[in-house]
């Protein structure tokens, strides 16, 4: 009987867990979608094209410096929960010593090649602030996959759907107040408040 019991009870959590994913990535790309087109909307075909310019060295960045880690850090604790090897609290700790360096290593090595970068590669010298903005957006990335892994890990998927959701929703509130307040003051500096709201989801996020 009480292997009956489990086996429901472990099947009701998979829908739940999986209603819970399916409905929250639905709600998440509608709200990047809208985000996009208030960005485009307030910075115009000029200012969306340095937009979308700055997006590839920013992921690319992004995925050097995770490392995958959020997949890692679920993995291991799955893992741990029936070995007991390790404790939680010693996964976490380890996977953000390792962010750290991780991210310290990718911030130099974006602060050295940034301006051949822009110049050379991408011919466009006005990407230089915008993507210097996004240096705070690495570590932060970073923090919040190990956290998102461990919530993963322990299969709470509540908290990290909640989290994506605050995520998007505060960077359109981002981008709506300050474009709107700054969008005088030109089209670099639009770009580059357009790109902080990136950090500043992420951060609301990891809060």
């Amino acid at each position: 009987m009480n292997i009956i019991l489990n086996l429901l009870k472990n099947k009701n959590s998979f829908f739940i867990n999986t209603s819970i994913i399916i409905m929250s990535g639905f709600i998440i790309k509608i709200l990047g979608l809208l985000n996009k087109i208030i960005i485009t909307r307030y910075l115009g075909t000029e200012g969306m094209s340095l937009y979308i310019l700055s997006f590839p060295t920013i992921l690319l960045f992004l995925n050097i410096s995770t490392l995958n880690i959020n997949n890692c850090i679920s993995k291991i604790i799955s893992e741990s929960f029936i070995s007991k090897e390790y404790s939680s609290k010693q996964i976490i700790i380890s996977g953000i010593k390792i962010i750290f360096v991780s991210s310290l290593l990718t911030i130099m090595i974006f602060l050295i090649i940034l301006k051949p970068l822009v110049t050379t590669l991408l011919k466009n010298e006005q990407l230089l602030f915008p993507l210097l903005s996004t240096i705070i957006l690495i570590p932060l990335t970073g923090i919040n996959d190990v956290l998102k892994g461990y919530y993963n890990g322990i299969k709470n998927i509540y908290k990290t759907s909640l989290a994506s959701l605050l995520e998007q929703f505060s960077r359109i509130g981002f981008v709506v107040i300050v474009l709107t307040l700054s969008i005088n003051k030109g089209l670099i500096y639009a770009t580059t408040l357009s790109l902080i709201a990136l950090s500043f989801g992420e951060l609301l996020s990891l809060i």
